[in-house]
Order: structure tokens, then sequence, then C-alpha cells
């Protein structure tokens, strides 16, 4: 399943790794068939990084096994085709 944060009831889902069962936050848009998340990235300090020019917040795109947790009566509010 692919997912955005800015679907509606998107907040619903909740993104881990596959192997750890580990959280993951700040995630942009995330893919569990292909095993990728885009997310903002985190500074030393706890927060939201920002670019050179302070322009914009830094994004990376991690690849991992993930898996989207949905609950079951949400599964077809959230689809991404």
């Amino acid at each position: 399943m692919r997912i955005r944060h800015d679907q509606p009831d998107a907040r619903l889902c909740r993104i881990v790794d596959a192997v750890s069962g580990e959280p993951i936050t700040n995630v942009i848009e995330a893919d569990d068939t292909e095993g990728w998340y885009v997310a903002h990235k985190i500074g030393p300090d706890g927060k939201l990084v920002l670019s050179a020019d302070r322009s914009v917040y830094v994004t990376e795109r991690v690849e991992r096994p993930i898996k989207i947790i949905t609950p079951e009566w949400a599964v077809s509010l959230t689809a991404f085709p």
C-alpha cells in the first residue's frame, strides 16, 4: 500500500520498521510494497533540518522494509491508486 500524509484519514495509519517494529515518524509518503518512505530529516537537536538557504525543510528517501498499519475499517479510506 502507498500512502501520503495529505490523504484523507492518513493520520489513522502507523508506519513501522518491518523487522524491529520501531515506529517511524515525520513521514511524508510511504510504500510498504516497494519498501521505502520519504520523511523530514531530523537534526541532532531533535528539530527538523532546514536547507542551507533556510527556505525549505530537508527530506530524505529511505529504502528499507516497512509496514503500514491501518485499522481494518479505514483501509478503503486510505488506499492510494
